[in-house]
């Protein structure tokens, strides 16, 4: 968390100094993964907010009834169980063999793994 905070004061301190339009926009772009990864962020909070204080169960009863009705489709409850245990622990162990057989570059295996950790972690942590 400190390095985050460290690089997104870092950003702020560099966009105070930028004072034209070109400088800003080399910016923007020079730094465009980190706007995204704040807006990830901020969203997400704001969701976790909702489901937190419950404001977001009342809306799903609007998901739960098309779901129902979709429910009559052939094979779609088998389609709903595999969706469903993709979330299991033994799924993210098999994808993450399999990124690492897939990239051989470890920069980019290390990157997808800690990214299938995370959402593990999250899943269970909002389960």
């Amino acid at each position: 968390m400190k390095f985050i905070r460290e690089r997104i004061n870092k950003l702020a301190a560099e966009l105070m100094i930028k004072s034209n339009w070109r400088t800003l926009c080399a910016w923007i772009i020079e730094n465009s993964i980190w706007l995204v990864v704040l807006g990830a962020l901020a969203g997400f909070l704001a969701l976790a907010e909702d489901v937190w204080n419950k404001d977001i169960m009342d809306g799903d009863q609007i998901g739960y009834a098309i779901i129902s009705s979709l429910s009559v489709i052939p094979g779609m409850n088998d389609f709903a169980k595999a969706v469903t245990h993709l979330g299991d622990p033994a799924a993210y162990v098999v994808m993450m063999l399999i990124m690492m057989i897939l990239f051989r570059k470890h920069h980019v295996t290390r990157v997808i793994i800690l990214n299938i950790i995370n959402v593990g972690l999250l899943n269970l942590m909002l389960k």
